[in-house]
């Protein structure tokens, strides 16, 4: 009998054959999820970005000028000690 006991445990295997089905329906979910999300996501980047992207332009240029400015002295500087060439 329990020879019999240890097919029973295939029975368990064939529990594993819901799973496939189940993962079909996460397919679907899966595709109706990016379908929402990916139509307000066009629109969003379109409007969002559009004004955002002008205060990030803003913001941008005023960063890199922050460290521009003193990038360029500081190659200045650097290069400017050449006093021991003229030795």
């Amino acid at each position: 009998p329990k020879g019999l006991h240890i097919p029973s445990s295939g029975a368990s295997m064939k529990t594993s054959d819901s799973p496939p089905p189940s993962l079909s329906s996460a397919n679907l979910n899966f595709e109706i999820l990016p379908r929402g999300p990916a139509r307000p996501s066009e629109p969003d980047p379109i409007v969002s970005p559009s004004p955002p992207l002008s205060s990030a332009n803003l913001n941008f240029e005023i960063l890199p000028r922050g460290p521009a400015r003193p990038s360029e002295p500081d190659p200045i500087v650097s290069p400017s000690p050449p006093p021991p060439h003229r030795l």
